[in-house]
C-alpha cells in the first residue's frame, strides 16, 4: 500500500507540474486578430521598424509568461504576444505602454532569460509594382514607349527613372502645395471614411494635418504672430485658404490637385495612379481663385505661413511647389523692393526648399524674366524646372535658360488627380511646365525622407548634380539635364 501511495502521490505532483508548466504558457491570438494588428501597425518613416512591436527569444517557451510579468512590474513595460514562430521560442509582441522600441529592446536584453531582442523591420520587393490602374499612362515615371494619354508613342527610358525605386516617402516631409488648393477628400490622396455625417480623413492618407491642432475643437496651437502677418489661422487642420481666408483649402479649380496627385498619389490602392511617394503630407495653401489667378500678396502670405509652420515644428522638412507665375512683373527699383523675392528668400534660410516652374511662354528666362522661376538665380534654396515631352526634347511651350532654369522633368500630358465633382471623373492628362515641377517637387521629397538630416541646399544639389544629361538640353537648362531620381 505505501508503494502504491507513493507511485501514485508521484503521479499527482507529476501532473500537477504539468499542468503549472501549461498554465505558464502564453496562448497566441486568433489568426484574425493577428493579421489585423500587423495590417495596422504603423512604420517608422526613416529606419522601416514597426512600431510598437518587438522581437525575441528566449530560452524555452515556459519562460515567456515570466518575463512578461517582470518587465510589466518592474521595468512599467507591458507586452503582449502577437504571433511565434512555430516550434521555436520567438515571438513578436506588441508593446502596449509608452516606451519606445529602442527602450523596450535595451531592457529586455538585459534579462538573461533572453537570448535576443530586435526591431521587427519592413521589407518589400525591389521594385516600383504598382496596381494603380492608370499607371501604364504615366510615361514620365516609367517610359517604354508606350503611347502618351491622347498622343503619341514615346521614347523608351525618357522619365525620371522611378523603375525600381523603393523608397516610400515621409509624413515628416511637408509640401506646401501653393495653388488653387486642394481636394484633400480625393480618393488617390486620402484614405475617408464617415462619421456622424462629417467625412475623416484617416491615418495612411497623404493629407497634411496640422499637429498643432485639435481635430474638431477649432483651435489651433499654432497661431502665428500678428506682428508677422496680421491674421491667425484658426482651424488650419489641412493648410489654408488664402483667397476666403478661412481654413478651408478645397480646390475649386483642379489645378492644385493635378499638381498633388504627381508628388504623391496613394500606391498600390487599386484606384487612378502612383505618385512619386507613398507616403507625404500635402498641405493645401490656396491662393490662385477658381479662374486660376491671385495676387503674389496672398503668396507671399502663403509663403510666410509656411515659414511659422518651419518655426513651430523645426525637425519636419517642408517644400513650397509653385505651378504659376508671371512673366509681365518687373521691379522699378530693384531687388530690394521685391516683397515676393523677400518671402521666398526668408523661407530659404529657413531651410525651406522651394521649386518653381519656369513658365510656358516658349522663351529664354534670360531675356524674358518670368517670375517666381528667374529666383532660382538669386536664392540658394529655389529649383526652377522646365517640360520635356516623351522623346525627351524640350517641350515647344516650355520656358528655358541657362543660369536661370535648373533641371527639366516631364510635362507633356502627365496624367494626374483631379477634382471629380469638378470635371466628373477623378483624373485628367495635363501639360505645362506645372506639371513638370511637382515631379521635381516629388523628387525632393523623397530624397529628403531617405535622410531627414539633410538641408535644403543638399537636396538641391543631389537633384541637380544626379540628372540624366541630354545634348539638346545643352545650353536651354542649366544642368542640361532631367531629374533622374
Amino acid at each position: 500500500m505505501k508503494l502504491v501511495s507513493k507511485v501514485l502521490l508521484g503521479l499527482n505532483m507529476a501532473l500537477i507540474m504539468a499542468a503549472c508548466a501549461d498554465s505558464s504558457r502564453v496562448s497566441l491570438p486568433p489568426d484574425s486578430v493577428i493579421i489585423e494588428k500587423q495590417e495596422k501597425a504603423s512604420v517608422h518613416p526613416t529606419d522601416r521598424y514597426y512600431l510598437g512591436q518587438v522581437q525575441l527569444e528566449v530560452g524555452n517557451e515556459n519562460q515567456l509568461s515570466n518575463v512578461m510579468a517582470d518587465m510589466k512590474v518592474k521595468k512599467g513595460i507591458d507586452l503582449s504576444l502577437i504571433n511565434q514562430i512555430p516550434g521555436q521560442p520567438i515571438y513578436l509582441m506588441e508593446i502596449n505602454s509608452l516606451e519606445p522600441v529602442d527602450s523596450v529592446v535595451k531592457a529586455l536584453k538585459s534579462d538573461r532569460r533572453v537570448v535576443a531582442a530586435a526591431r521587427n523591420h519592413m521589407v518589400s520587393v525591389d521594385s516600383m509594382a504598382i496596381n494603380d490602374p492608370l499607371a501604364p499612362t504615366q510615361w514620365g515615371l516609367q517610359n517604354i514607349a508606350q503611347e502618351a494619354p491622347h498622343g503619341l508613342a514615346g521614347k523608351s527610358g525618357a522619365d525620371i527613372g522611378m523603375d525600381g525605386v523603393t523608397a516610400q516617402g515621409s509624413y515628416e516631409v511637408v509640401v506646401g502645395v501653393i495653388d488653387t488648393g486642394v481636394d484633400y477628400y480625393h480618393e488617390d490622396l486620402a484614405i475617408t471614411e464617415t462619421i456622424d455625417g462629417k467625412k475623416v480623413i484617416l491615418p495612411g492618407s497623404n493629407i497634411w494635418t496640422n499637429p498643432g491642432l485639435v481635430p474638431g475643437s477649432g483651435v489651433a496651437t499654432n497661431v502665428i504672430s500678428d506682428a508677422v502677418n496680421g491674421q491667425s489661422y484658426v482651424g488650419d487642420l489641412h493648410g489654408y485658404n488664402f483667397v476666403s481666408r478661412t481654413p478651408d483649402p478645397m480646390d475649386d479649380m483642379g489645378h492644385g490637385t493635378h499638381v498633388s496627385g504627381i508628388i504623391g498619389a496613394l500606391r498600390n490602392n487599386y484606384k487612378g495612379i502612383a505618385g512619386i511617394n507613398q507616403k507625404v503630407s500635402l498641405m493645401g495653401l490656396k491662393f490662385l481663385g477658381a479662374d486660376g489667378s491671385g495676387s503674389d500678396f496672398n503668396a507671399q502670405l502663403a509663403i510666410y505661413y509656411t515659414i511659422g509652420l518651419k518655426n513651430k515644428f523645426p525637425d519636419k522638412k517642408f517644400i513650397l511647389t509653385n505651378s504659376w507665375g508671371s512673366a509681365s512683373r518687373s521691379t522699378k527699383n530693384g531687388d530690394e523692393d521685391d516683397f515676393l523675392l523677400r518671402a521666398f528668400a526668408r523661407a530659404s534660410k529657413a531651410d525651406i526648399l522651394s521649386v518653381a516652374a519656369a513658365g510656358n511662354d516658349g522663351t529664354s528666362n534670360r531675356y524674358a524674366p518670368h517670375y517666381p522661376a528667374n529666383f532660382s538665380s538669386k536664392i540658394p534654396n529655389f529649383i526652377t524646372v522646365g517640360a520635356t515631352d516623351n522623346m525627351d526634347q524640350l517641350a515647344s511651350f516650355s520656358s528655358y535658360g541657362f543660369d536661370q532654369v535648373n533641371i527639366a522633368a516631364p510635362g507633356v500630358l502627365i496624367m494626374s488627380t483631379v477634382p471629380e465633382a469638378l470635371f466628373g471623373v477623378g483624373y485628367q492628362a495635363w501639360s505645362g511646365t506645372s506639371m513638370a515641377t511637382p515631379f521635381v517637387t516629388g523628387a525632393a521629397a523623397l530624397v529628403w525622407s531617405e535622410n531627414l538630416t539633410m538641408t535644403a541646399s543638399q537636396v538641391k544639389e543631389r537633384l541637380l548634380s544626379t540628372v540624366d544629361v541630354l545634348p539638346q538640353l545643352h545650353g536651354a537648362i542649366t544642368t542640361s539635364g532631367r531629374l533622374n531620381v
